[in-house]
């Protein structure tokens, strides 16, 4: 385009001075004219963006690497024809398109409207926004191009995706950790015995009670009572200078990886589950009961940053003291906070189990071996010397495993 605008320039220079040379009237004309068609051209390409609004709709309920769906519409409410437009919207790092948001617009005449659709992945949780679009037109010369932007930016929040429990052996954990689903759903132990009843498709051929059935002549099974769930007090600690690491290697995504998941865990075999945030973006107590509102969990944990004044252990100790917390008490922190030993000893003291999970910060910025004076070590022995259970996370760790480790208990 450069080179285009210094041609016309040059080439009305040129015939201007070859008129005033030779004095012909009609090198004067188009000297003249090569001068006002980029005058002409810049007014139609400008107009040509006038009237354009744009209007998107992006997919609900999207999970980390899940596909958001954006469909985009626009809309010309001048009586003019637009021709030749580029159409693109503007998306952020962590949603990957499929293929380029970019569409191109022959004609659109006046009062119509056009319709365009493009996916992405979500690489990592949170609430990223889309836009504004981006409109780009040139003028009939091809001289000079006109941008402007449409519509505003739309939120697109990605929920994090929770993990498969998987028993076995996990992290730095005390051997005779309780798990917190039911003892039941376990090892098909710890139930109570309810009533006898007629058989019904699909009952296990083991509860059939073989003396009543011999004298009702017809199978009979036992129904037992199940020992309920334990009910669980999730603290993520969101306060400042507590994330470390890039990207989904973070502290803080880990700690919202775990979060998810034992939610979820929790809320499928029937208990309650109490999720705190003390963020500025995320701040809030949502207690769901039923699997249903665990949306209203995840909703939290995908604005969650780093962004609070407020620690987890203080978070800890307030709920404590108005009396809001669950049978166990789950605290995620990158935090080597020695108020948590406090913490933990208030949630003790009301009969709770308190569950902490520390995050490694030096795993996440480095991977040496740790100093043989660990921190973490220390903060982990006064937590037991308590009566909380503790588990310790670094960089790369299987989280499943102590998903499992934490849900179903030790393995015995």
């Amino acid at each position: 385009m450069r080179y285009k605008r210094v041609t016309i320039v040059t080439g009305a220079i040129v015939l201007g001075l070859t008129a005033v040379v030779l004095n012909v009237d009609q090198l004067y004309f188009m000297s003249a004219l090569l001068l006002v068609l980029p005058l002409v051209g810049y007014l139609i390409g400008r107009s040509s963006l006038q009237g354009l609004e744009c209007s998107r709709q992006v997919t609900d309920r999207v999970f980390e690497d899940g596909l958001v769906r954006v469909e985009l519409e626009v809309r010309n409410r001048s009586r003019l024809p637009k021709a030749f437009v580029d159409v693109e919207d503007v998306l952020p790092h962590w949603l990957q398109p499929e293929a380029p948001p970019h569409f191109y617009l022959p004609v659109l005449w006046g009062g119509e409207s056009a319709r365009f659709a493009y996916s992405a992945r979500a690489l990592k949780r949170g609430c990223f926004p889309i836009g504004p679009v981006q409109l780009q037109a040139t003028d009939p010369l091809g001289v000079t191009e006109y941008r402007r932007r449409v519509g505003e930016a739309q939120e697109a929040v990605v929920y994090p995706t929770a993990l498969v429990a998987v028993r076995g052996e996990a992290m730095d954990v005390h051997p005779e950790v309780a798990g917190l689903a039911p003892r039941a759903a376990r090892i098909g132990e710890g139930v109570d015995f309810s009533r006898i009843r007629d058989y019904l498709p699909g009952d296990e051929l083991r509860r059939i009670h073989w003396k009543a059935t011999a004298r009702h002549d017809r199978l009979q099974v036992i129904d037992f009572e199940h020992t309920p769930a334990t009910s669980l007090t999730l603290v993520v600690d969101v306060a400042r200078r507590t994330d470390v690491g890039l990207g989904r290697e973070s502290t803080l995504e880990y700690s919202v990886k775990l979060a998810a998941s034992l939610a979820h865990h929790t809320l499928d075999n029937g208990a309650r589950v109490t999720l705190a945030l003390r963020g500025r973006r995320a701040n809030g107590i949502v207690t769901a009961v039923r699997s249903d509102h665990y949306y209203d969990l995840l909703e939290l944990l995908a604005r969650a940053e780093a962004d609070g004044e407020t620690p987890a252990a203080t978070a800890v100790v307030e709920l404590a003291r108005t009396g809001t917390l669950s049978e166990a008490v789950v605290v995620l922190t990158a935090a080597l906070d020695p108020a948590l030993v406090e913490a933990a000893r208030e949630v003790v003291l009301r009969q709770a189990r308190a569950i902490i999970i520390l995050m490694d910060a030096h795993s996440f910025v480095g991977d040496g071996p740790p100093s043989p004076d660990d921190p973490y070590n220390r903060l982990a022995t006064a937590l037991r010397g308590v009566g909380a259970e503790v588990h310790r996370v670094r960089r790369g760790d299987d989280l499943t495993r102590l998903v499992g480790r934490i849900i179903h208990g030790a393995e015995r």
